[in-house]
């Protein structure tokens, strides 16, 4: 029901199955120029590293990010 409703939503690109993000063995997907372009997003979007962590509200979980290469957690 959710993907019928929201899959052809244009502003979402994606979603998550479970509620953490490559934590307990969860597997990445995706290639390494995704990896790449999606912190290179980031990056452009948010400006520098602080200003994204307080987007998304990382302090909370104590996932701050130091830099936008830290794959284990931005992809």
């Amino acid at each position: 029901m959710f993907a019928k409703r929201y899959g052809k939503h244009p502003a979402i690109c994606g979603w998550q199955t479970d509620n953490e993000i490559a934590c307990h063995d969860t597997t990445h997907s995706g290639s390494e120029n995704t990896k790449l372009a999606f912190q290179q997003l980031c990056k452009k979007k948010y400006q520098d590293i602080d200003t994204l962590n307080t987007a998304w509200g990382t302090v909370f979980w104590s996932m701050e990010y130091q830099n936008f290469k830290q794959q284990n957690y931005l992809f």
